[in-house]
């Protein structure tokens, strides 16, 4: 599989982002706890018969974060017409689905599908009791707001220590809420039949005639 890397300068920071296959888009939208490389099972799968591209949010990966206020699904928005994409189907992961349901709800005549794993919804409030590890979630934010503040300190040693007390107690919690970055493309429910796209099918679907 041949993929292009490459980088784009919207909304005041530089979105990193790969694109491999043929055929119709399909945008991957990773999770909040991760970046791109979450999909690296799915990515080349999907390129036999999409043309797939996944990128690395604002404050993720190799994206740097910008000052001031933001949106995700702008960003997205951003991104597909920089690269020319007027249709599209969206896979998401948690915060991934969020911007992909918001997209959606935004820009309806430019969404084709959606697949959504453990979506968000904006702007519906949550009335339900915490889930079990909302106190190791608690903690881990506060173990990384202590690197934060160590780092601005020149306090390296200090920083370092609390960075990885924080990168495990963000492990555990995400293991004990069963996430699981490790779907494969059948768990997508969007495998296609017959023979994957050539050359000249880009805006043709797998099975078109």
């Amino acid at each position: 599989m041949k993929s292009i890397v490459g980088t784009a300068e919207l909304n005041a920071t530089t979105f990193h982002y790969e694109m491999a296959g043929i055929g119709p888009p399909v945008v991957l939208i990773h999770a909040g706890i991760a970046d791109s490389r979450m999909w690296e099972g799915q990515f080349a799968p999907l390129s036999r018969w999409f043309r797939v591209i996944r990128y690395d949010m604002r404050g993720f990966g190799l994206t740097p974060p910008a000052e001031g206020a933001f949106s995700h699904m702008d960003d997205l928005a951003a991104l597909l017409r920089h690269l020319g994409i007027e249709r599209v189907s969206l896979i998401g992961c948690s915060m991934g689905s969020k911007t992909a349901l918001d997209f959606a709800l935004a820009h309806p005549a430019q969404v084709d599908r959606l697949v959504l794993t453990s979506p968000a919804v904006g702007g519906l409030p949550y009335d339900g009791p915490p889930p079990p590890q909302a106190e190791e979630l608690d903690a881990a934010d506060a173990a990384a707001m202590t690197a934060q503040r160590a780092f601005k300190q020149w306090d390296y040693t200090a920083a370092a220590a609390n960075a990885r007390e924080a990168f495990e107690q963000v492990s555990l919690a995400a293991m004990a809420l069963n996430i699981d970055m490790t779907m494969d493309v059948q768990a997508l429910r969007i495998t296609p039949t017959g023979a994957p796209p050539k050359e000249g099918d880009r805006l043709r679907g797998p099975n078109a005639k």
